[in-house]
């Protein structure tokens, strides 16, 4: 091989290996931008982003073939059922994200005290909307929650109280909780 030959095909290798190393470091910047994370205070609105939505599918295993309804949690773990209904057409929302989105506060912090809630489309908790509008969380870790229902960069809303506040989800371990019927404003 000649030396023009040789330092071709060094400068093609280097060339290839940087650009392995761009891809993977464009992956890395994909995955952080995918696994947004929406850090928002318990008493903020949500501010909607414009981006694609990433949702895992409901899992429709450990349901009951007596009742239809999900079986009763894992040890140690919860499960979360309940129906979102749109507020405009009054019908079952189908298809739509649903999210638990993880509560914290300060460590010594009252439960009762402010804090925030952290939102990560690629790994809280989440399910899709069946035809019945039903969504289930299944086996999922016991934790304080807030539910974020729709795609949280278009069309979302964080289930609020009446007063305006989001509406916080205690579950227990070993607890299966039916939240019932959950009106959105879309």
């Amino acid at each position: 091989m000649n030396s023009n030959k040789i330092i071709a095909n060094i400068q093609n290798k280097t060339a290839t290996r940087a650009s392995r190393q761009l891809t993977l470091h464009n992956a890395a910047a994909l995955s952080l931008c995918v696994a947004t994370l929406v850090l928002a205070g318990c008493n903020a609105a949500p501010k909607p982003l414009n981006s694609p939505v990433v949702a895992a599918p409901v899992s429709h295993a450990l349901v009951s073939p007596v009742s239809g309804k999900p079986a009763a949690p894992t040890q140690g773990m919860t499960t979360v059922t309940g129906i979102a209904i749109s507020g405009v057409t009054k019908r079952p929302l189908v298809g739509s994200p649903v999210y638990l989105a993880e509560v914290f506060r300060r460590p010594g912090d009252p439960p009762d005290a402010e804090g925030g809630f952290l939102l990560d489309v690629s790994h809280s908790p989440s399910a899709i909307t069946d035809t019945t509008g039903r969504f289930s969380f299944i086996n999922i870790p016991a934790k304080e929650y807030v539910m974020v229902i729709g795609d949280p960069y278009s069309t979302s809303e964080v289930v609020p109280k009446e007063d305006g506040k989001p509406r916080l989800f205690l579950t227990k371990p070993d607890n299966l909780m039916d939240v019932g019927k959950i009106t959105v404003k879309f």
